[in-house]
């Protein structure tokens, strides 16, 4: 493709953004999310997501030309649904599940979350106490490193 419609916020002739994201369900965009892929003097090639495979108008509409076409179908975008009660990170004594809040909330801020609660449960399983105050743990592990 030589360049995105300008209907989609680009002017043909200006340099293309690397991506667009779009965050809600509620708009009525073709795609999820576009960018380009890879470098070319002339002609751009772009990666579009999309919650449904675009049919060659759409393609027509979103792009000013086209030299080909690749499509690949793949869960980009999966739909879940949320239990009644998420798994608990402590699946046995000394055995601890990561990903447990995932189930509720997909996003790398939910595994930096959940290796937290996991960082802290493992901490007190290890020192055999029945509560944990992050902030010392971290101050017991800045000791640690000095000691290193």
């Amino acid at each position: 493709s030589s360049g995105i419609n300008a209907e989609y916020g680009v002017v043909p002739g200006e340099a293309n953004p690397g991506d667009i994201l779009t965050v809600t369900s509620k708009d009525k965009l073709l795609f999820s999310s576009i960018g380009t892929k890879g470098s070319a003097e002339k002609d751009f090639n772009y990666k579009v997501f999309s919650k449904e495979p675009l049919t060659e108008p759409q393609l027509n509409k979103l792009f000013s030309s086209i030299h080909e076409v690749k499509t690949v179908d793949w869960m980009a975008y999966p739909k879940y649904t949320v239990p009644d009660s998420p798994p608990h990170f402590e699946m046995s004594p000394g055995l601890f599940y990561v990903n447990a809040i995932e189930s509720a909330a997909s996003a790398i801020e939910m595994s930096c979350i959940g290796s937290k609660n996991v960082a802290l449960l493992v901490y007190q399983y290890l020192e055999k106490v029945d509560n944990v105050d992050p902030d010392k743990v971290c101050r017991n592990l800045e000791k640690f490193k000095e000691e290193l």
